[in-house]
């Protein structure tokens, strides 16, 4: 038999692919996470610009709309006047009410909520609005 040979036994070979196997995982679960929380900001960034894209259309236009008012995720009856396509998997509410003593303010409210693995999720963003009416 040979003595001083170079190499790696079996053994050696098995638990080196064992800890590799174990490190691996470990390094899955991190990235598993890191693209569950790209996916949480990717929703929240879209609910924010759908709260915000509504607010500003109704800020925009120069229309009398209903106070004391809640719109579906159609947004009716301001559907003429909002051109907002709500993504997929999102719903919106839109509330409009009058501020006491003040006929031309109004607080908006838009209610953006969505499924996330599992979970009901909501982002709410609030506008006092002033109407100037035309006379």
């Amino acid at each position: 038999m040979k003595t001083h040979q170079s190499g790696f036994s079996l053994l050696e070979a098995l638990v080196s692919i064992i800890i590799i196997s174990l490190m691996s995982i470990q390094l899955i679960t991190v990235f598993n996470a890191a693209g569950y929380w790209i996916a949480q900001a990717g929703n929240q960034t879209t609910a924010s610009y759908l709260a915000f894209a509504v607010i500003e259309s109704i800020g925009m236009e120069h229309y009398e709309f209903p106070a004391d008012m809640v719109f579906d995720q159609i947004l009716h009856p301001l559907e003429a006047g909002v051109d907002i396509e709500i993504p997929e998997g999102f719903a919106a509410q839109l509330s409009i009410t009058t501020i006491a003593d003040y006929s031309n303010l109004y607080r908006i409210k838009v209610l953006v909520s969505w499924l996330e693995a599992g979970t009901e999720r909501s982002l709410c963003m609030y506008r006092i609005l002033r109407k100037v009416t035309s006379k």
